[in-house]
């Protein structure tokens, strides 16, 4: 789906090479010396969990993690974490991998070729297949013919969107995506009454070997409820984008913000509480590694807190095809 108005923030990080521990820094939470607030580090608010700006743990974070355009790297267990420090000063754990993953999406209609049958006005759909065999299968983007324009023609030629008004290129999450993928050499499994943990762990799940490694994520969400906030989005724009309240877009999630403290409680790392944010790339909007809160993206993939939107949590869960899937 497109989008109108202006994109708002996202966010671009390095790669760095410390090996400086975020342990050292939580033993005083850990033995329980140190104070504790209602707040987020950098979060003026009374939600969630941690240190307010003027605690301790807060203040020692920022003394050893200093504003850097090369982000250090923490690791929990056996994932070395991006960290990233936000405007504010306010610090996260990053999936690993993260940044490479927004090089594969691109806005709707990037495509485009002298061909008036399209007009590209709903293949977000087929943009996030592209994007994911990009990933799977061509992770060099070496294959010119793997492109929007080729896939959505494969896929008005197969039946698996049409050319009607107001439909066109939008193929069904459940039915049809995870054919295309099949025939680009991607599996794919439809999931609903999914969770933001959930898809956080398969968005992490063999990240460790590198970006295009483990699984990937697409997945279903309302439109309007999504870019509500963004810079630029008039009512009326909210209105059109969120439509009957269904889901009516599609996204791929490419990494997740953790609060620091998963390193000192790792146990707590499938708690929704320790994310902090989800990373994604949108093709309606152009926008590649664009972050969203917990709350935003739980609101339009969920429905949480929005009495209007009829969501239960619809995503595809990616990876290559394997031999025992090719029979």
């Amino acid at each position: 789906m497109p989008r109108n108005g202006d994109s708002g923030d996202h966010y671009q990080e390095g790669f760095g090479t410390s090996d400086n521990s975020f342990r050292a820094i939580y033993e005083d939470r850990a033995s329980g010396s140190a104070p504790v607030s209602d707040h987020y580090p950098g979060d003026n608010s009374a939600q969630g969990t941690g240190w307010s700006e003027t605690d301790y743990g807060a203040e020692l974070l920022k003394s050893i993690f200093p504003a850097t355009d090369k982000p250090i790297t923490g690791k929990v267990g056996d994932m070395q974490y991006d960290v990233h420090q936000h405007p504010d000063g306010h610090t996260v754990l990053v999936t690993p991998g993260t940044e490479k993953l927004g090089q594969y999406s691109h806005e709707q209609g990037d495509h485009r070729l002298n061909d008036d049958r399209y007009t590209y006005e709903n293949t977000c759909g087929i943009v996030c297949c592209e994007e994911h065999a990009r990933r799977f299968t061509d992770p060099e983007m070496r294959n010119p013919d793997l492109n929007e324009h080729n896939m959505l023609s494969f896929a008005l030629d197969q039946g698996f969107c049409s050319l009607k008004e107001g439909d066109e290129g939008s193929p069904d999450l459940k039915e049809h995506m995870p054919l295309i993928l099949r025939a680009y050499g991607v599996h794919a499994e439809f999931k609903e009454n999914g969770s933001l943990s959930q898809i956080a762990q398969i968005v992490e799940e063999g990240r460790e070997d590198g970006p295009t490694s483990g699984k990937g994520v697409i997945a279903g969400v309302n439109a309007g409820a999504l870019w509500q906030h963004d810079e630029g989005m008039t009512e009326e724009d909210i209105r059109a984008c969120t439509g009957d309240g269904y889901v009516n877009h599609t996204v791929s999630v490419i990494g997740i913000e953790w609060n620091p403290l998963i390193e000192s409680y790792p146990e707590l790392k499938a708690d929704p509480t320790m994310i902090e944010a989800v990373r994604v790339n949108d093709p309606g909007s152009g926008d590649r590694n664009r972050r969203y809160t917990r709350e935003q993206f739980e609101e339009a993939f969920l429905g949480k807190g929005n009495p209007n939107l009829h969501l239960n949590g619809t995503f595809l869960v990616t990876e290559p095809v394997k031999r025992d899937l090719a029979s």
